[in-house]
C-alpha cells in the first residue's frame, strides 16, 4: 500500500508541470514517459492486490476497497477486473484456439498452421 501515495504523486505532481508549461519541450516526452510508467506501476499493484497476492487473512477486507483506489484511474471498477481477468482471462489462458482479447488473435492462427504442417510438432505440443 506504500506505493499508492507515490504513483499518485508522480502523476498529480508530472501532470501539473505538464500543465503549467514550465519544461523546456525536450523534458516533456521524459515526463509523460514517467506518467506512464506510474500508471502501469498502480495497474501492476492493483493487478496483485486483487489476485490476493497483496493482501490476505484478516485484512482481506481491504482488497475491494484497495482495489477500487488503484483502479480508479483507469474507470474500471475492481468488481469487473475480478470479473474479465479472474474468470475469462485466467480460464482460457494457454488454450489454442481460445484466445482472450488481451492476445493476439493472429499468433493463435500461426500456431495452428504450424502444428498442420508438421506432425512431429503437432504430436508434441497439441496432445
Amino acid at each position: 500500500m506504500i506505493w499508492l501515495p507515490i504513483h499518485f504523486a508522480v502523476v498529480t505532481l508530472g501532470t501539473y508541470v505538464l500543465a503549467i508549461r514550465v519544461l523546456p519541450w525536450p523534458i516533456v516526452p521524459l515526463i509523460s514517459l514517467v506518467i506512464g510508467m506510474s500508471f502501469a506501476g498502480l495497474m501492476f499493484v492493483g493487478h496483485e492486490l486483487l489476485h490476493g497476492a497483496l493482501v490476505r487473512g484478516r485484512w482481506n477486507w481491504l482488497r475491494p476497497l484497495a482495489g477500487w483506489i488503484y483502479f480508479a484511474p483507469f474507470a474500471l471498477s475492481q468488481q469487473l477486473w475480478v470479473v474479465w481477468h479472474n474468470r475469462v482471462h485466467h480460464a482460457t489462458t494457454n488454450k489454442l484456439g481460445n484466445c482472450t482479447p488481451d492476445f493476439l488473435d493472429h499468433a493463435a492462427v500461426l500456431v495452428r498452421d504450424q502444428a498442420s504442417t508438421s506432425s512431429a510438432w503437432r504430436r508434441s505440443w497439441m496432445t
